[in-house]
């Protein structure tokens, strides 16, 4: 840890310059594709775990955690989001027809993405009474 004033101001100087370095390849992910967002997010979180015991950079890993953190919940977010839509859409199928959709084209027109393959959300109808999202 920093002993004085100098030592101190060069202390965050350093962990100011490698987070900003940081957070510009951050920007970069979140420019991406959700499924390349995750893989790029990921990578730079083990680019940051790597320098993690670095006492040296405890600031710019403490902020970095964060960041790192938060293309993986835009996802589940989004995912959540679609799935809740299109569980509304066919419980309202299934009031009105009786039995769930065969297909999810049946209820929406453009079946969502998954964030987290970049692949339509799946559905999976077992009999008249369930259905899996």
């Amino acid at each position: 840890m920093p002993r004085d004033a100098d030592e101190f101001r060069k202390y965050v100087d350093v962990n100011e310059e490698i987070a900003i370095e940081r957070d510009l390849r951050i920007i970069d992910a979140a420019r991406l594709p959700m499924p390349e967002q995750l893989a790029k997010m990921r990578a730079l979180s083990r680019d940051s775990a790597a320098t993690s015991s670095d006492p040296k950079l405890a600031l710019v890993n403490m902020i970095s955690a964060v960041y790192s953190q938060a293309g993986e919940k835009d996802a589940f977010i989004q995912a959540r989001f679609e799935a809740t839509r299109l569980a509304a859409r066919t419980l309202a199928w299934k009031a009105d027809r009786g039995t769930f959709p065969v297909r999810l084209s049946d209820v929406v027109h453009s079946i969502p993405t998954d964030p987290f393959d970049g692949k339509p959300l799946r559905y999976r109808r077992e009999g008249a009474g369930v259905c899996h999202l």
